[in-house]
């Protein structure tokens, strides 16, 4: 399968997982495709419009920006769609030594790691004698070198028993949901 029909797959099923205020919404937002066409253009055939408007690489950013800013559906039904896509996009790019650890398969990933925790533990264990501790230096390259998506981390499956850090970047406004036992409980995306 292409990567273009792919897009068009994963797009039509997040109109289809769309509200219908959300879909307006969203059919606000895309301001290359005329107002006419829009008002004539089954939710069904609207993908194909949007790529025909937008091309695949432009369409697939604006609808990752109108989900995150505009409407915004951050949740993972549609984020599990999208998330293939922005990532291959992101990898086309960036250059340099992040993206070439995020384009490593998971086994390369650990091997690598290996090898890295063998030269840091040497620098680790002198910097633990001496009683310094000293962040510029083998750390800060030791966690350059272990950045790695979310992703690209379930599917290695290697922690070794450490914690995974991360930095939330984005929280979702406060939430309520009633339980089956009919409490409201209240909950956030991070």
């Amino acid at each position: 399968m292409s990567e273009s029909s792919e897009w068009k797959k994963a797009l039509t099923n997040i109109i289809e997982k769309l509200r219908e205020r959300h879909y307006k919404k969203m059919l606000e937002c895309l301001e290359k495709i005329p107002k006419s066409v829009k008002d004539d253009t089954p939710r069904e055939e609207m993908t194909q419009t949007i790529i025909e408007h937008y091309g695949e690489e432009e369409s697939i950013a604006e609808i990752k920006r109108i989900m995150d800013e505009e409407i915004p559906r951050k949740d993972a039904p549609i984020q599990d769609l999208l998330y293939p896509f922005v990532e291959k996009q992101g990898k086309k790019r960036k250059s340099g030594p992040e993206s070439e650890d995020q384009q490593e398969s998971p086994s390369e990933l650990k091997k690598k790691k290996e090898k890295t925790e063998s030269n840091d533990r040497n620098d680790d264990d002198d910097e633990t004698q001496a009683g310094e501790f000293n962040e510029s230096t083998s750390q800060s390259k030791y966690r350059q070198n272990q950045r790695q998506s979310i992703k690209l981390l379930k599917e290695s499956r290697v922690t070794d028993g450490r914690p995974v850090g991360g930095k939330i970047i984005q929280k979702c406004a406060l939430r309520t949901y009633e339980t089956k036992e009919k409490q409201e409980k209240k909950f956030f995306h991070l």
